[in-house]
This record gives structure tokens, C-alpha cells and sequence, in this order.
């Protein structure tokens, strides 16, 4: 829930609008007069109610439902607005269109197309099909970055992919969960970590969340490993 650390006027009225009440209602129901709720309305940020009338609206946003609590913050902060259920299929056309421009090289506008949705979102604001998405966006992010071979440091592949698994495991989706782990063994290899790497394909070549052909992938991806440090 959003807290306010200094109530104006301003605040006061996004709590009156979000709570769907007139003014009168408003004033009846934090028990203050009228001319003070009209007087809110009227000064907006440059009236500040009295530090007992404060905690009176600390008191009537707690209590306040769930939708009203979330009509309160987009009014107050509209650059959280979680994304809509009609934004989440232009969305999912964004990766889809991603996935065949890594898959060409076309990097620039796969990164476009990904962070598009990764800088205007908040993850904290976001239900689970929102979450999904982010998830998914942030794994092809880390294949584009594997691609181009930042595979370490804040902006890299391993970071990418250690946040989405982060979010997908928080989602209960296991099969997407080991699908990281198996490219995470990827980053492994290319950062030259060969025997880790190969005992991690190793695991996940016989981990049932996979698929047979990922599987069957991590069991080559052992040898590949090995032959580059001779054996």
C-alpha cells in the first residue's frame, strides 16, 4: 500500500476522489467540517491539514479497500500504472517479434522491443500474467546479451537471467525455472568456467522439469564443455 509522508490538500483529494465520495460525505467520514474538506480542494499542495487531521487521513487510507487504495496511487504517482490486460497482448506480440530478431541478429531492435516494456514497468505493480511477462522479457534480454557476449557484470546475460529465475520461481512455474538454470550453465561455459559449467549440464541433463530435447541438449553440452579443456 502507498504511504504519504506529508499530507497537503493535493492528497486529501485524490483520497476523496479514490473513495468515490463528495465533499460532504468525505468531511462526514474522517469527522472534520466541510470548509476544510472544500478548503483542501480549493489549495491543493499549498495547504497542509493539522498534524491530528494527518494521522485522521493515515487512519481512512489504511482502512480503505484494495481498488479504492489503487485508484489513490495511480491519481497520486500515474508513472506506476501497471499495465492493462489490453497492453499485455501488444506485450506478448513485443516478444514474440523479439524472438525472431535474436534469432536474425537484428540486436538493436529486439533490445528496443524488450525494453520498451522492462523500463516502463515496475514489477511490484504488476499481477501474475504481468509478472509472466516481465519474467519471459528479461530471459530473451539475456539471450540477446549472451548473443552479443556480455555475459558478466549488472547489465549482463548471468544478471538478466538470475532475476527472471528469481521472478519465475516466486510464479511456481519449474519448467521455466530450469530452462534458466540450462542457459545460466551457457554463461558458465562462456565465462570460462568449464567444469562447473559441465557438471551443471550434467544435473539438468537428467532433471524432469526440462524437456527431452533440452535434456538430450545439456547431455551434448557436457561433452562440448569437457573437449574444451581437453578431456
Amino acid at each position: 500500500m502507498v504511504s504519504v509522508q506529508q499530507w497537503t490538500g493535493q492528497e486529501a483529494s485524490a483520497l476523496r476522489a479514490a473513495l468515490r465520495m463528495s465533499t460532504r460525505a468525505f468531511a462526514e467520514h474522517l469527522g472534520v467540517a466541510l470548509r476544510t474538506v472544500a478548503k483542501w480542494e480549493s489549495f491543493g499542495a499549498e495547504t497542509q491539514p493539522r498534524p491530528d487531521t494527518q494521522a485522521i487521513l493515515d487512519t481512512a487510507l489504511a482502512r480503505a479497500d484494495s481498488a479504492a487504495q489503487a485508484r489513490f496511487e495511480a491519481m497520486l504517482f500515474p508513472e506506476r500504472k501497471s499495465a492493462r490486460p489490453a497492453d499485455y497482448e501488444t506485450w506478448t506480440e513485443d516478444i514474440e517479434r523479439a524472438v525472431v530478431c535474436i534469432s536474425r541478429q537484428d540486436f538493436p531492435f529486439a533490445s528496443t522491443l524488450l525494453n520498451r516494456w522492462l523500463s516502463s514497468r515496475a514489477p511490484q505493480q504488476l499481477d501474475g500474467k504481468g509478472l509472466y511477462l516481465y519474467g519471459r522479457s528479461l530471459v530473451l534480454l539475456g539471450d540477446l546479451q549472451r548473443d552479443q557476449g556480455a555475459i558478466l557484470g549488472p547489465l549482463s546475460a548471468r544478471h538478466s537471467y538470475l532475476t527472471a529465475r528469481g521472478m519465475f520461481t516466486e510464479l511456481d512455474i519449474p519448467r521455466r525455472v530450469a530452462q534458466i538454470e540450462l542457459s545460466l550453465a551457457v554463461v558458465q561455459e562462456m565465462s570460462g568456467e568449464l567444469e562447473s559449467s559441465a557438471r551443471h549440464y550434467e544435473l539438468l541433463a537428467g532433471d524432469q522439469r526440462l524437456s527431452r530435447r533440452d535434456r538430450a541438449r545439456a547431455r551434448l553440452w557436457v561433452g562440448t564443455a569437457l573437449s574444451k579443456e581437453g578431456d
